[in-house]
């Protein structure tokens, strides 16, 4: 069971390095990436040349790619980049992951996904929980991992529907292979065979390679090792131990002879396991992999005491306490160095927070002094708007009263107008009486002084009634003439053919006299005067229109 812890991390190695390669790019000379850090001048491109420069370090200083990364997120907070600080928190959970640190890479992960929540980037939140998820499976804590990586599950297909992408089926069956680990590690049989089941459907629908066909044996091994199927456990090792050799993986092939071995040994075929056990701890022996020869002594060391070989059971006892000591001394020194990292890292931490927090400061008095200032002015043009306001309220208020007396003015003038218009109607009014008075009285003297005249001489005194008449009418004209200077002319202009009474009865129009009125001057019935005006209107062509005579002859 220790060879499959050990055998999980390297496997978790290599799928962390897989996901957080997002930051990491084409291996570049870390001379000129320092070369082009002095002369960047944007924020931007010094956190990604930093970021760059920290990738390049991470397998030959890991004190200096922290450094370079814990750079990159001081600078991308202080430009409050939310996708700049969530690449250097990667960064920072890489470098940590490396040097197994995992609690530290654990929280900077954390700190990436909030960060990619706050941002609202899918991509960003699914890397994260992916990542976060085999963390958790380093540190052996299944349970966290299984909980992680189903919201991987849930966020996978969304997110690339959002990007008008595919989902990658390779990234999925790695998915699925770790959910059904993670399940048997739980104890939750049924959920880790339909991982299994779900990550075999897509490796047939792509046709995969067999060496991810053979890891994901490795997983379904494990769960029929935890359920004691020792032989359905090694027909399965065995195919995939088959293709690995085909492959040459040699570092999978190490890791899968302690599952097989474990297999043999549930089965009680003890000389398969130790000849599955040897072999790992010879290939481990040549790749120099001190752990794993650890747990295959051991592993030996176990069988043989179960066979009873006491003498090679010691002998591996003797070989794995030595190795382990050795292992132990090798930890310690390791687990020294990441101390010594983690408190340079948190100095370099506190020193950075102290200057984000002083800039932060800074800016803050800057930004109080700016608003101090602001308000300053705003109260100024307050002031001085204001008091422009009250000028130009006052400018206004004269403009508004000389209008409101030029209205005034106006409107008296209008009145006057009037009035005066009125007292010209009213004396033309009182002249038209006047004359009409006069011309009545004229009238009726010259019809008395007639029928006088006629009882005493007969004929002669009805000549001498028209000479009279005549007389009158004559200076009404003159009168009416001086009255309404210019009328006759445009009404003889208008209608050049009318006769002298027609002229007259035009003239008693004029002047607004009914019919009853005319009938009355002019001696007529008023059935005459009537005749006489229908006659009149067809030699004015008013025949065809609604326009009365007055209206006709006022107008002219």
């Amino acid at each position: 069971m220790l060879l499959l812890c050990l055998y999980m991390r390297a496997i978790i190695l290599s799928i962390v390095f897989y996901f957080l390669s997002i930051v990491a790019v084409v291996a570049t000379p870390i001379d000129s990436l320092k070369n082009l850090l002095k002369s960047a001048q944007r924020p931007a491109e010094k956190v990604d040349l930093q970021l760059k420069l920290s990738v390049e370090l991470t397998k030959q200083d890991f004190n200096l790619a922290l450094d370079y990364a814990q750079q990159a997120l001081f600078l991308a907070r202080s430009e409050q980049n939310l996708q700049l600080q969530i690449n250097a928190c990667r960064q920072l959970a890489t470098v940590f992951y490396s040097v197994g640190i995992s609690d530290k890479a654990i929280k900077w992960l954390l700190v990436c996904r909030d960060l990619a929540i706050k941002a609202e980037n899918a991509v960003e939140l699914l890397n994260a929980n992916i990542n976060l998820g085999v963390m958790r499976i380093g540190i052996e804590d299944f349970k966290n991992a299984k909980i992680i990586f189903k919201e991987g599950d849930s966020l996978i297909y969304p997110t690339y529907q959002k990007l008008g992408q595919p989902v990658p089926v390779n990234d999925l069956i790695k998915l699925y292979s770790n959910l059904a680990l993670c399940s048997f590690k739980v104890n939750e049989m049924s959920d880790g065979y339909l991982y299994i089941r779900k990550a075999e459907q897509l490796i047939d629908s792509i046709k995969a390679s067999e060496v991810t066909y053979a890891k994901l044996l490795q997983v379904l091994g494990v769960g029929l090792i935890k359920e004691k199927k020792s032989k359905e456990a090694i027909e399965k090792l065995q195919f995939a131990e088959a293709i690995f050799e085909k492959t040459g993986e040699k570092i999978q092939l190490i890791v899968l002879r302690s599952f097989i071995g474990e297999a043999y040994t549930l089965d009680s075929n003890f000389k398969s396991a130790i000849n599955e056990f040897s072999k790992g701890f010879t290939e481990s022996e040549e790749f120099g992999i001190k752990q794993f020869m650890v747990q295959f002594s051991g592993s030996l060391s176990e069988v043989y005491q179960k066979i009873g070989n006491k003498d090679s059971a010691y002998k591996y006892l003797q070989l794995y306490t030595h190795l382990k000591d050795e292992l132990k001394d090798a930890n310690a020194k390791d687990q020294l160095t990441r101390t010594e990292l983690t408190k340079k890292f948190e100095e370099r931490e506190r020193i950075l927070n102290e200057t984000y927090a002083s800039k932060q400061k800074n800016y803050d008095l800057i930004i109080a002094f700016v608003l101090l200032l602001s308000v300053l002015l705003a109260l100024s043009i307050f002031y001085y708007r204001r008091k422009y306001r009250v000028a130009n309220l006052s400018e206004l208020k004269l403009k508004l009263h000389a209008e409101r007396l030029e209205l005034e003015q106006e409107k008296l003038n209008s009145q006057l107008v009037n009035k005066e218009n009125k007292l010209v109607e009213l004396e033309q009014r009182l002249a038209k009486n006047a004359m009409l008075e006069d011309l009545v009285d004229e009238l009726q003297i010259v019809q008395s002084s007639a029928q006088k005249t006629e009882s005493k001489s007969g004929s002669s005194s009805e000549n001498s009634k028209l000479i009279q008449q005549g007389k009158i009418w004559e200076e009404f004209e003159i009168r009416f003439a001086k009255t309404h200077a210019g009328f006759y002319d445009r009404l003889m202009q208008a209608c050049p053919g009318l006769t002298t009474n027609e002229r007259r009865l035009c003239a008693f129009l004029k002047l607004d006299m009914t019919t009853k009125e005319i009938s009355t001057i002019t001696g007529q019935s008023i059935r005459a005067i009537e005749i006489a005006r229908t006659r009149l209107r067809k030699k004015l062509n008013l025949s065809q229109t609604e326009t009365s005579l007055f209206e006709f002859l006022s107008s002219l």
